[in-house]
């Protein structure tokens, strides 16, 4: 479970994005100002921050400046209706992880913290899910969860396992480079180790 701190001045949207979060069991905390949340920032520090950039008084962007300024280290996630190219370019310059223009969808705020937030608990939930997939041959689904894995979680031995699990019955052979990947990223990887060996016994089932 991460801790996750959201400001926006709008409480609709503090709301939705409070709701989203904490049904993927994340505590959230929201705020209605850049000053508010500065505060809660440096009695304790998030393990993660969704910022708009149009607030009162101070903006988002003079608070993603302070944060780099102090050297915090958590991941920043811009949600805002500004579009401009120049805030956009200027807000990642100073260091966000990721920028969602609103209005946004569950699937969009879940992605970005996923991509930003990298998790154990986040890796081991989509493996589930994916062999859950696999499981009921819903191979389709389970192989766009596997492609987003590889973007969010590219050192982990974790998505060459899962796409060489969709790839043994139709590229045994790409199976083997995706499961030595594995094994090279973790040589300790179990799961890996018997999924080669069941492909290269022929013993899958």
């Amino acid at each position: 479970m991460a801790k996750i701190y959201a400001i926006d001045d709008e409480p609709s949207i503090r709301r939705l994005i409070k709701m989203i979060m904490e049904k993927e069991n994340h505590e959230v905390i929201t705020f209605a100002t850049a000053e508010e949340g500065l505060k809660a920032i440096e009695k304790e520090t998030p393990n993660l921050l969704f910022v708009d950039l149009g607030l009162p008084e101070m903006s988002g962007l003079e608070l993603i400046k302070i944060i780099e300024e102090r050297l915090y280290s958590f991941p920043i996630v811009v949600v805002s209706e500004i579009t401009i190219a120049e805030a956009i370019i200027e807000a990642f310059k100073h260091g966000i992880c990721d920028f969602i223009t609103k209005p946004f969808t569950p699937t969009e705020l879940i992605e970005s913290f996923e991509k930003c937030y990298i998790s154990t608990d986040t890796l081991l939930k989509r493996k589930k899910e994916v062999i859950s997939l696999i499981e009921s041959g819903k191979t389709l689904h389970a192989s766009k969860l596997v492609s987003r894995l590889f973007a969010n979680f590219p050192n982990s031995p974790v998505p060459h396992y899962l796409f060489a699990l969709l790839a043994s019955s139709w590229n045994k052979e790409l199976a083997r480079r995706h499961l030595n990947a594995a094994i090279a990223l973790d040589p300790e990887y179990s799961e890996a180790k018997e999924l080669l060996n069941k492909i290269d016994t022929g013993d899958e089932n």
